[in-house]
């Protein structure tokens, strides 16, 4: 027997003020003049966040490049794992 479970995450794009870019189109036109140059941030390859972005990147055709966090709030390896 199969199970899945209906899951829904909202994900939000956020910039920072120092980037010249106020909204997505300004984004991708960013992205596009500065390959390689841009970076995210999730809490690791496959998670949802990664998953979203690697989409938006095939969308839009750029290339921004990934920074995992090396710690979670959940990462027993840390030290700080949530019980």
């Amino acid at each position: 027997m199969l199970e899945s479970a209906d899951t829904r995450e909202a994900t939000v794009l956020l910039v920072p003020p120092t980037l010249p870019a106020q909204d997505v189109r300004e984004l991708v036109s960013l992205a596009k003049a500065r390959p390689g140059k841009l970076n995210y941030a999730s809490a690791g390859t496959g998670g949802a966040i990664f998953l979203a972005t690697e989409l938006f990147k095939a969308m839009t055709r750029t290339e921004i490049v990934h920074v995992p966090y090396k710690e979670t709030e959940h990462d027993p390896k840390a030290g700080n794992s949530a019980r």
